[in-house]
């Protein structure tokens, strides 16, 4: 890549972090006003139309306040907590799907046979196909296995060095735990089961007892997520761009993190 070619990407990246953290925003602003809504809503009857008859059901007071209760005792923060993973998730993979179409030596771990591989070229008209393909391949398993090893084993191959595992090393522990308590909260009706119990470093948990997401949970999940970003996005621009200075929301999230992390605020919200 030329210079201007450095320049242009590092505005365009920082222009995705922008967005993102726009993204994440509009999580917790919803999630607040959802609170606010549905807590000072009166409670009424009402109609549902049913699933497979099309035909509308009456609904009562009681059934209203019912819903109403769920929601605010934790449906609110638990659908939201699986939101902004999947917001974090999705931009991860936005910002390495840019880093290997620039790079494609970065990809050389990909998980393909040879018969893949070769029905890959045969079927692919020019060189910028088949790197379109192996980078979807490549991003499609990135978040399989420990969720730690995009930054303890630099995944990603980002330059995710020493320096930037013993700053953020509690946070990694808290985002270990999130992505066990999403996978129970999917797959085991929010129940913890023995795999979580392997994978999370906490003796607070029995098995299966009920993952609840508190509203400092769901706040401290945003947090530590936005912050991971930010410090993959920085070490990115970095470490491969060149880049010499962070601006904009990108900076401000960076420090805003780092200063959390000075001051134990995470810590408190998460425990």
């Amino acid at each position: 890549m030329n210079d201007i070619n450095y320049i242009n990407r590092i505005r365009y990246i920082h222009s995705e972090f922008k967005k993102y953290r726009g993204v994440v925003n509009n999580v917790w602003e919803e999630y607040c006003y959802l609170k606010f809504a549905i807590k000072t809503l009166k409670t009424n009857n009402f109609d549902i139309i049913g699933i497979f008859d099309n035909i509308n059901h009456k609904k009562t007071k009681e059934d209203a306040g019912g819903m109403q209760s769920r929601f605010l005792k934790g449906e609110n923060a638990k659908k939201h907590f699986l939101e902004v993973i999947g917001k974090y998730e999705k931009y991860v993979i936005r910002l390495m799907t840019i880093v290997y179409n620039d790079y494609p030596a970065k990809m050389n771990s990909l998980s393909m046979d040879c018969e893949k591989i070769f029905k890959l070229i045969l079927n692919s008209n020019s060189k910028n196909d088949i790197i379109k393909i192996l980078v979807e391949e490549k991003l499609r398993n990135i978040f399989y296995g420990n969720p730690l090893d995009i930054f303890a084993k630099d995944k990603l191959r980002v330059g995710f060095d020493e320096i930037y595992l013993n700053k953020c090393g509690v946070s990694l522990k808290l985002y270990k735990e999130m992505i066990a308590k999403r996978n129970v909260i999917i797959h085991n009706d929010s129940r913890v089961d023995n795999k979580f119990i392997k994978e999370v470093d906490n003796n607070r948990y029995k098995i299966n007892q009920h993952i609840h997401i508190t509203e400092d949970y769901l706040r401290g999940s945003i947090a530590i997520l936005l912050g991971l970003s930010a410090i993959l996005t920085e070490c990115t621009l970095k470490n491969i761009y060149k880049c010499e200075r962070i601006q904009g929301k990108l900076k401000q999230v960076f420090d805003s993190f780092n200063n959390a992390i000075g001051n134990d605020w995470l810590n408190e919200l998460m425990f």
